[in-house]
């Protein structure tokens, strides 16, 4: 009887302990709160993606959040398994919690190598169903829509994949439509009243040399950051970035340096809808896992080089055109401030460089449509009057804001490379208003000397101070400017 009774207590014993165990183990998955997962956002050097929750031992690729940042969908596979077979997973945030990984509805059709277009509800995947195609679904309040295989000319006969879009719906894609079977081109189309035109290679194998594939194209078509085997890269895939003219041209590919780069493979490159973190799939611990890094603070860097850049030309324009009009002394404030914009965008470049550990060749970044630049070149009134605008913008709004992002992500250098342009823009407005306002006097405007600080691009009439009331600078770094 005792013997019995010891039986029944150890059967007892390990069906409440598999009970507990079975309860722990649907119980494992951790509590996720907030924005990204509840995942503490990081800074300009990548960081592991919910490292144990979805960057796992397994190789993790494609990701990216939709739905107003309440959900959130990645792919997986197993090293040792088909490259196809890639389960795509979707998180979504509810009652202030985001729900365990779950497949897709439709992962029947094995999608792959996908990007959420700007919309923020709509996915375009690439699928093995019926070919290597180009597929769209759109998630609705009830649920997923119907399934669309994109018509030609997307998708022919050969093997058309990894899709971006941007906010007018024109498609970038790789594809082996080319004449050497074996090559992969990044190709472009526009939507027309909802239907895709004429296809187009957009060139930059030209530039590489190489097979150039997953491509991510800006939401505005700004720019395009894709996976290349460049010549100079940093061994095996790199992610490279090129940027669009206002022509229709590209720059150079830049490599994306090695924050991002490394001796393994990196690809997959996406931003979040808020355009605040850049993700992308790294292999340089190993297996395959999903990084992000902080991508503001660039992006308000390459905006403020661009319009410094910009403004400089445009200024010394100005300086020509009142030299033709015999405002001699305007042409020599054109031509300071001018010089002011240069001295801004080589401290802008420099915090570039140091933040993101690379060097950058100006041309990369911006390009000069001198043409249309002259156009916006009028009489030396209305450019006072455009001055006065640009000048009381970049004080007003836009410095105030980088300023603003640079202090909350602790990026000092960048920081004060703002405040001391900010600080400039507003003494240049001044100036300018001044000017337009003897401009309109009528009366005679007399030449004086003008002086400009080598550090921060402050302007100052008639005398130099001790020290720069911009940066504090010895006046040994002024310099006087003159129109020869």
């Amino acid at each position: 009887m005792l013997y019995k009774s010891a039986v029944f207590f150890i059967i007892c014993f390990f069906t409440l302990m598999n009970v507990f165990y079975s309860k722990e183990k649907t119980n494992d998955w951790p509590v996720l709160k907030g924005p990204y997962l509840g995942q503490k956002p990081p800074g300009l050097t990548p960081e592991i993606f919910a490292p144990g929750i979805i960057s796992t031992n397994d190789d993790e690729l494609c990701s990216g959040f939709m739905n107003n940042g309440t959900m959130f969908i990645f792919s997986r596979m197993r090293p040792d398994s088909d490259w196809r077979n890639k389960p795509t997973f979707i998180m979504e945030l509810k009652n202030g919690k985001w729900t365990k990984p779950v497949k897709v509805s439709f992962q029947n059709l094995y999608p792959y190598n996908f990007t959420v277009a700007p919309d923020d509800k709509t996915l375009y995947f690439t699928s093995e169903y019926r070919g290597t195609n180009i597929w769209k679904v759109t998630k609705t309040v009830e649920g997923w829509s119907d399934l669309e295989i994109l018509d030609p000319p997307i998708n022919t006969d050969n093997s058309d994949f990894y899709p971006s879009v941007t906010k007018d719906s024109t498609i970038y894609f790789v594809s082996t439509r080319n004449v050497d079977k074996n090559k992969s081109f990044i190709y472009r189309s526009k939507s027309v009243e909802g239907k895709y035109t004429k296809v187009e290679n957009i060139g930059i194998h030209f530039k590489t040399k190489q097979d150039d594939t997953d491509p991510f194209i800006a939401p505005d078509e700004s720019y395009l950051i894709f996976l290349s085997r460049s010549a100079d890269g940093f061994g095996d895939w790199d992610l490279c970035i090129i940027f669009r003219n206002k022509n229709g041209s590209w720059t150079e590919p830049i490599n994306m340096g090695k924050q991002v780069n490394t001796a393994g493979e990196e690809s997959r490159p996406s931003l979040t809808p808020d355009g605040k973190f850049f993700f992308f799939c790294s292999d340089k611990s190993g297996n395959k896992d999903i990084y992000w890094v902080d991508a503001s603070i660039i992006e308000n860097l390459k905006e403020a080089i661009r319009g410094e850049h910009t403004a400089k030309r445009k200024y010394a324009l100005f300086s020509e055109k009142a030299i033709k009009e015999n405002q001699l002394m305007i042409a020599k404030l054109f031509k300071t401030v001018s010089l002011a914009e240069e001295i801004h965008l080589k401290n802008h470049l420099r915090a570039l460089e140091k933040i993101t550990s690379k060097k950058f060749n100006i041309n990369d970044i911006v390009s000069s449509d001198e043409h249309e630049l002259s156009i916006e070149v009028s009489s030396t009134r209305d450019n006072l009057l455009d001055a006065i605008a640009g000048e009381t913008y970049e004080f007003k709004k836009m410095y105030k804001g980088f300023i603003k992002n640079a202090r909350k992500k602790d990026f000092f250098l960048a920081e004060y490379s703002f405040d001391l342009a900010r600080k400039a823009e507003k003494v240049h407005g001044e100036i300018f208003t001044n000017y337009l306002k003897l401009l309109d006097s009528g009366q005679p405007i007399n030449e004086i000397e003008i002086f400009l600080c080598k550090i921060c691009g402050n302007v100052e009439l008639n005398q130099v101070p001790l020290k720069c009331p911009n940066c504090d600078h010895d006046q040994q770094f002024f310099e006087e400017i003159s129109l020869k």
